[in-house]
């Protein structure tokens, strides 16, 4: 999705995020439940460079990445007392 933001649809970025941040949120919470139970997992998440360093005309791609980055982030401290990497 190589493009500059004012020129891309709201509905292209919705499905964007569907994709790329939902998809895994969804699963996450699919999977922790049973994780938390038997006290031990592990969350790999696929990211890339751009959800750490944004790049010009790839500004919706590189959001996505950022907001699993951040998800990530925020997740592991809290999962690791049970035992979740």
């Amino acid at each position: 999705m190589f493009t500059a933001v004012e020129c891309t649809p709201i509905s292209l970025a919705k499905e964007l995020f569907e994709v790329n941040y939902f998809g895994a949120l969804r699963l996450i919470q699919a999977v922790l439940p049973n994780m938390k139970a038997r006290r031990r997992g592990h969350i790999i998440n696929n990211s890339s460079t751009m959800g750490v360093v944004g790049t010009p005309f790839n500004e919706l791609y590189c959001s996505t990445k950022f907001a699993i980055e951040g998800l990530t982030e925020a997740l592991a401290p809290t999962l690791l007392h049970f035992n979740i990497r």
